[in-house]
C-alpha cells in the first residue's frame, strides 16, 4: 500500500492493505484523512473494506475495465474517475494488458519512484537477492499480459524516460539502487 497526498491536502490510498492496525489508521488521519481508495487493478481490492469502515465517505475508483469484477466483489459503486494526485504524482496505465492496471509515479529530490501491482516484484529479502534486483512475475505474462508488443513498447520507453530509482512492487520488498531501471528493463525485453 502506498498513501498519496491530493492537492485538496487529503489522501488517496493506492492498493490498501487489508486490516489496518491502529497506527497506520491514526497515521492517515493525522495526515488529512483518507477521501479516495485506488484499487489499480480488478486482484487488488483485499482491503478496501477494512479502510472503507475507518473512512465510510472515501470514493473508491478503478481502472474502467476492473470495475464491473470490483463492484460484484465489493457489493458498492466504483468509479473511474481517477484521483487528483498532488505536484509531482501521477498514475499511469499500461496499454496492453487484458487485467486493466494503473501505476502510481512519483517524482522526488533523488529520482522517480514507481508503486505497481503485478508486472514486477521485488526481492524477497534473502541473501541470494540483491535489493536493487526487480523480479518478474510468471502470473503476469500469462494472466495480465494482452497485447505483448504494446506493453513492451511502453514500457521500455516509460523505464527509458523515468530511469526509477525506487519501486515499491505489490509482491515483494521494494526494490532500488542503480541497477534498478536495467533491471526492469532486461524484465521487460524477457516478456
Amino acid at each position: 500500500m502506498v498513501a498519496a497526498r491530493l492537492r485538496r491536502g487529503r489522501l488517496a490510498l493506492y492498493s490498501p492493505v487489508p486490516k489496518p492496525d491502529d497506527t497506520a489508521l491514526e497515521a492517515a488521519r493525522d495526515l488529512g484523512g483518507v477521501t479516495t481508495i485506488l484499487a489499480p487493478s480488478h486482484f487488488h481490492h483485499l482491503g478496501i473494506a477494512d479502510w472503507r469502515a475507518a473512512f465510510p465517505d472515501a470514493t473508491v475508483c478503478a481502472p474502467a475495465a476492473a470495475i464491473p469484477r470490483l463492484e460484484n466483489r465489493l457489493g458498492h459503486s466504483v468509479f473511474d474517475t481517477m484521483p487528483d494526485l498532488d505536484r509531482g504524482l501521477s498514475l499511469m496505465s499500461p496499454p496492453g494488458l487484458r487485467a486493466a492496471e494503473v501505476w502510481l509515479r512519483a517524482e522526488g529530490p533523488d529520482g522517480v519512484a514507481w508503486a505497481v501491482c503485478d508486472a514486477f516484484a521485488g526481492p524477497a529479502g534473502s541473501e541470494d537477492s540483491p535489493a536493487d534486483s526487480p523480479k518478474a512475475r510468471g502470473a503476469f505474462a500469462t494472466m495480465c499480459l494482452g497485447d505483448k508488443t504494446a506493453y513492451k513498447n511502453w514500457a521500455m520507453t516509460r523505464i527509458d524516460a523515468d530511469r526509477p530509482v525506487l519501486l515499491l512492487p505489490a509482491h515483494g520488498n521494494a526494490v532500488s539502487g542503480p541497477a534498478l531501471a536495467d533491471g526492469l528493463a532486461a524484465i521487460v525485453e524477457a516478456l
